[in-house]
C-alpha cells in the first residue's frame, strides 16, 4: 500500500480555495471585483498548478496576474492604452513555447488570450460569455495533470455564469427560454 501524497493533497485544497472564488467571481455584478476575484483566483492556482507540475499554466497564470492588475487599472491613462492588450496576447502566445509539456500546452495560451479580451472589453456580460469558451479549453489541459480541483472548478464557473445569466433574464422579466 503506498502512502499519501500531501504534496498533491495540499495542492487540491488550495485548488478548492480557488473554486470557491470562482464562484464567487461569477455572481459580481461590477467590472473591477469581478477581476479582483479573478486576481486571488489566479494566485491561488499558481500555488495549486506548481505543486502538481503544471507548468504552462504556471507560466500562464503568472502572466495573467500582471495582466488583471493592469486591467483593474484602466481608468488610468497608461493602463487604457491597447498595447497592454496587444502585449498580453503575445506574451500568452509564447508561453507554451518555454513551457512545453506536449500538444495540451496550447490550450492555457489559448484560453489566457480569450480571458484576455474577454477581460479588456468593458462588458460583464462579454467577459461571461467569453468565459465558457475559456472553460472548455482549461477543462482540456486540466484532466491531462489531473487537477480534479481545477476540473471541478471549471464546471463550477460553468454552472455559476449559467445561474447568472438565468437570474438576469428573471429579474428582466424574461422567459428562460
Amino acid at each position: 500500500m503506498e502512502g499519501i501524497d500531501y504534496i498533491k493533497v495540499i495542492a487540491e485544497i488550495i485548488g478548492y480555495v480557488a473554486v470557491f472564488f470562482a464562484f464567487v467571481m461569477f455572481q459580481q455584478t461590477h467590472r473591477k471585483r469581478l477581476i479582483l476575484c479573478k486576481l486571488i483566483i489566479d494566485l491561488l492556482w499558481i500555488t495549486h498548478f506548481v505543486m502538481l507540475g503544471g507548468y504552462t499554466i504556471v507560466c500562464t497564470t503568472s502572466i495573467s496576474v500582471f495582466r488583471e492588475l493592469v486591467f483593474i487599472n484602466r481608468d488610468k491613462r497608461f493602463f487604457s492604452s491597447k498595447f497592454w492588450l496587444f502585449a498580453f496576447i503575445l506574451f500568452y502566445a509564447a508561453s507554451p513555447i518555454f513551457t512545453w509539456e506536449g500538444i495540451h500546452s496550447i490550450f492555457p495560451a489559448l484560453s489566457s488570450v480569450a480571458a484576455t479580451i474577454s477581460l479588456w472589453v468593458r462588458s460583464v456580460k462579454r467577459t461571461k460569455q467569453i468565459s465558457l469558451a475559456v472553460s472548455v479549453s482549461q477543462l482540456i489541459y486540466e484532466a491531462v495533470v489531473c487537477s480534479y480541483a481545477a476540473m471541478t472548478g471549471e464546471i463550477v464557473t460553468i454552472v455559476s455564469i449559467i445561474i447568472y445569466f438565468i437570474r438576469t433574464r428573471m429579474k428582466n422579466g424574461k422567459s428562460l427560454l
